[in-house]
């Protein structure tokens, strides 16, 4: 079954807040921390899973882990989606700290996790890192990165321009 309401027309079907995706920067006093999250693909099946990982695209260095979450667009609002199946499966997610240069990436990650059944809409990663700010004498300051990708009934090509 389709995500969303049916019976509106297909110019509605992408959610709005493209401008919150995409590269996002934060400016300290000692260099832009910038970071991105790289999918492998925007449009999949739902039996399909995404590969995605975080890369820095600023000038300090950054902490960031194996934490994420994946929310749905119900064409009102994103929705956290519950990180358990139906079936009641819970992923093991240990967090652990990922020191990230400039210019470098995370290992690759995976969703939906083994056992998780995706219905067919618009989601989005949204995952974390953090600015040690403490290390300059600085507060510490959180990005969070999101991108948006379609599960469709079936995988095509990419639908952006």
């Amino acid at each position: 079954m389709e995500v969303g309401i049916s019976g509106l027309s297909s110019e509605f079907d992408e959610p709005p807040g493209l401008d919150q995706e995409g590269v996002a920067r934060l400016s300290t006093p000692v260099g832009e921390a910038a970071i991105e999250i790289a999918l492998d693909q925007r449009l999949f099946g739902p039996n399909e899973r995404l590969s995605f990982r975080l890369m820095n695209r600023g000038q300090v260095e950054l902490l960031t882990g194996r934490a994420f979450h994946v929310e749905c667009w119900n064409r009102q609002a994103w929705i956290v989606v519950p990180a358990s199946s139906a079936e009641g499966l819970v992923p093991a997610i240990t967090d652990e700290g990922w020191l990230l240069e400039p210019g470098g990436n995370t290992q690759t990650q995976r969703w939906p996790f083994p056992g998780m059944t995706v219905g067919t809409g618009w989601y989005r990663i949204v995952k974390p890192a953090r600015f040690e700010g403490s290390r300059h004498g600085l507060p510490n300051q959180k990005l969070l990165a999101r991108a948006r990708f379609r599960v469709g009934s079936e995988p095509r090509s990419d639908p952006s321009p």
